[in-house]
């Protein structure tokens, strides 16, 4: 039953690779193999099962067996010819899976040729070393040899679904619509460059697979170098019991606390070091595993997903830190005091770093303030498109990127125009002159707001007559947009559809005009004036009437 037990593990990766290889299998729908590729391997893996059944099951049953010098050399026998199958069975695969390489690269074809004659030259060397009287020793490494292949073909294969999950995209760049840009308003090519950095700084005109590509970048990095860590650890663990002296190694006690008795040893110490470059896989890119669970379904929000990348990496690093401590047996009551002392010193002197930092801390909690938003404060408006641990990035409508402590979100008044609703209202003001008939006016207005597309139909659009002024009749026309991307667009389109819709209807757009009495003229100019009564001025844009 034992034998059977064996074998069965020793299969086990084999039969993984058939089922992986059959049409529609694994290697097909999720790694993208060829499937001639596939069948090749199928195939040579379908043989090799057949004939190295035998040989492991009588291995197996060897092994367990009282050791005679006949079932030695039987033993011997099946584990020389096994390892026969096996190179043969290597050279098979590789053959298989060059021939249906298309145009394969230099570099590949090289190191695909290294590979195959070390995998080759291994069973190879515990052949020679079999026959030469080391038999126990060969098969104890081709055992743990064998463990070797599983751990590494596992995690090959784990990476593999990961960027199947997460594939690579080629060609993919940022871009932004120019036709758009241009239609909205004339602009120059400086200024459309300056369109182009402030999407690229904000998001909200780059495409969205760009910033999943980023994400998935992360992910990938990340499964790599945690399957490497795990396999890493695993191979040593199979490994340690053929390393001379490493038990003894791990054992060594470096110091002894008096306080808890707790011996740190060699052991302990590579465990505290394991943990700090865990700690550091981790923060490094769980903003990345974060943000690609989130970012490219539809409907997240980029500043939640910010958010909840800052508190992780802030979680990581404490979880690090502290397990790292507990490990090399540094306890809360060795360090409570100089970090109160170490409080109480930066509290005083670094109070504004503090402050901004606690800052930082709330905002990211109760986020009054979210990456994407438009604010007010501190006399400066823009988008906000970082939030960092002691500041936050703020990109004005001239492109200028402001750094704004994040004590002043806290502590001063800031105007959030987009935090619960991103619905905006234009204010268009004009003035006509007395004696325009005001219900014309009022409803050329709502007729110019009702033909632009991006105004919003709920709420609608209204024109008020807001007052008598001292020189026009003032009117007042509302509008709402979806978002503020639109508020400069709408605003610009509405006074140039007013403009031309007022001159169409022969509507005039008044000035203040201003009236000018004259009680005493000097004799010289009596004569000027008699021509006229009346001299009406309209420069700078104003009506002045000097009357005599």
């Amino acid at each position: 039953g034992e034998s059977l037990l064996v074998s069965a593990w020793i299969f086990l990766p084999v039969e993984v690779a058939r089922a992986s290889c059959r049409t529609g299998g694994l290697l097909e729908s999720w790694l993208g193999w060829d499937p001639i590729r596939t069948h090749r391997v199928l195939r040579v893996a379908t043989k090799w099962a057949a004939a190295a059944f035998p040989m492991v099951v009588l291995l197996g049953f060897l092994k367990n067996s009282s050791s005679t010098q006949h079932q030695h050399s039987l033993s011997q026998a099946s584990f020389v010819l096994l390892l026969v199958i096996v190179a043969t069975s290597i050279s098979r695969v590789f053959s298989a899976i060059g021939d249906s390489l298309k145009k394969p690269s230099l570099r590949g074809v090289w190191m695909r040729r290294l590979l195959h004659a070390a995998l080759v030259a291994i069973p190879v060397g515990l052949v020679v070393a079999s026959v030469t009287g080391f038999h126990d020793t060969s098969l104890g490494f081709a055992t743990r040899l064998h463990s070797t292949a599983v751990i590494l073909t596992l995690a090959g294969f784990l990476f593999g679904c990961v960027v199947s999950v997460f594939p690579p995209q080629t060609n993919t760049r940022k871009t932004i619509n120019r036709v758009d840009l241009c239609d909205t308003v004339e602009t120059t090519k400086n200024e459309l460059n300056c369109l182009e950095l402030f999407a690229d700084r904000t998001g909200d005109i780059s495409d969205p697979s760009m910033a999943c590509e980023d994400s998935f970048v992360g992910v990938r990095r990340f499964a790599g170098s945690l399957l490497m860590f795990v396999s890493a650890g695993c191979v040593l663990a199979t490994w340690q019991t053929m390393i001379p002296g490493f038990d003894e190694l791990c054992g060594m006690v470096l110091w002894v606390d008096p306080k808890t008795n707790i011996s740190i040893s060699v052991s302990r110490m590579m465990m505290a070091g394991a943990a700090l470059a865990l700690t550091w896989i981790l923060s490094r890119d769980v903003a990345s595993i974060v943000e690609a669970s989130s970012q490219c379904v539809r409907g997240s929000n980029i500043g939640a997903q910010q958010a909840f990348s800052s508190i992780a990496r802030y979680s990581t690093y404490a979880t690090g830190i502290c397990v790292t401590a507990m490990l090399l047996g540094i306890g809360w009551d060795r360090v409570q005091w100089l970090a109160a002392a170490m409080t109480f010193g930066l509290g005083f002197g670094l109070q504004e770093i503090f402050a901004n930092f606690a800052s930082g801390i709330i905002m990211l909690l109760e986020r009054p303030v979210r990456p994407g938003d438009t604010v007010t404060v501190g006399g400066v408006t823009g988008i906000v498109t970082k939030i960092k641990m002691r500041a936050t990035t703020i990109t004005d409508w001239d492109c200028r990127e402001s750094v704004i402590p994040n004590r002043s979100f806290i502590t001063d008044k800031v105007s959030n125009w987009t935090l619960s609703n991103r619905v905006l209202r234009v204010i268009v003001r004009v003035g006509v002159a007395y004696g325009t008939d005001a219900s014309k006016v009022q409803s050329l207005l709502l007729e110019i707001a009702q033909k632009q597309s991006k105004v919003l139909n709920t709420p609608a659009p209204q024109a008020l007559f807001n007052r008598f002024g001292d020189s026009t009749l003032d009117f007042e026309l509302w509008c709402y947009v979806a978002s503020m991307e639109d508020f400069h667009t709408i605003s610009h389109h509405l006074n140039m559809a007013i403009d031309q819709k007022f001159r169409e209807h022969k509507i005039e757009v008044a000035f203040p005009q201003t009236d000018v009495h004259i009680r005493s003229i000097d004799a010289s100019l009596t004569s000027t004036l008699s021509s006229s009564e009346v001299i009406t001025s309209t420069r700078g844009g104003f009506g002045n009437r000097v009357a005599a």
